[in-house]
């Protein structure tokens, strides 16, 4: 039986978590945003993924966006400094990261001329 996307992405933070070390736990919504591919709140623990990302499925891309965002909280900082630089060039080259922010641009740009 294929598992659920909602399912993969519960199984991709789960691992993203571990790697992070984050023990808190992480509530997952997917639902359509105008504006942005991702959100993450520090005061609800809520990862919310724009419901797009499930439309055009991209495993490896999703993973980046989950990383991000989870990156985010364990630097406990909204921005992108020395040590949120340091923690996804753990796991990402530049060259990853620059695909996936054109792919996203893409996808966001696409959902702008459907809505």
């Amino acid at each position: 039986m294929k598992k659920s996307k909602y399912y993969i992405i519960k199984l991709i933070i789960e691992k993203v978590k571990e790697q992070l070390n984050i023990d808190e736990d992480i509530i997952l919504i997917v639902k359509e945003m105008k504006n942005k591919v991702a959100s993450f709140s520090f005061r609800t623990k809520v990862l919310k993924l724009n419901k797009i990302l499930i439309d055009n499925w991209n495993k490896k891309l999703i993973t980046y966006i989950v990383t991000h965002e989870l990156i985010h909280l364990k630097s406990k900082s909204l921005y992108h400094g020395m040590q949120f630089n340091e923690n996804i060039m753990k796991d990402f080259t530049y060259e990853d990261m620059e695909k996936y922010h054109y792919k996203l641009l893409d996808l966001m740009k696409n959902q702008k001329h459907i809505n």
